[in-house]
C-alpha cells in the first residue's frame, strides 16, 4: 500500500479490540482502517482491512510497502499467512 493520495484518504492504525487510534510510532501494532473522500458512485467511506501491521521506521527512506510520515509498515508472517490463504 502507498499512501500517495493524502487529500482523498485518510490510513488510521487502530487498536483491533477496542476501535481506538494508534499513534504512528516505531514498533506500534495495530490494524488499518482505510477511509476514502473522494469516491464517485460508490458507499464505501471506511473499511476495516482485518490486516495485523508493524511500524517500524526506515532510515534510508527507501518504502517497499507502505510509508505514512516516515514509517515503515510490516506485515508480521501470520498475517501473510491468512491473507494468502484467503484468496
Amino acid at each position: 500500500m502507498h499512501f500517495t493520495a493524502g487529500r482523498d484518504v485518510l490510513v488510521e492504525l487502530i487498536d483491533p479490540n477496542t476501535g481506538a487510534q494508534v499513534d504512528w510510532v516505531e514498533g506500534a501494532e495495530g490494524e488499518l482502517l482505510y477511509t476514502t473522500f473522494s469516491r464517485e458512485a460508490t458507499p464505501v467511506l471506511r473499511e476495516r482491512l482485518r490486516v495485523r501491521v508493524v511500524v517500524e521506521v526506515h532510515p534510508a527512506g527507501i518504502i517497499p510497502i507502505g510509508v505514512y510520515k516516515n514509517a515503515l509498515m510490516s506485515v508480521p508472517e501470520q498475517s501473510k499467512e491468512a491473507w494468502s490463504s484467503r484468496n
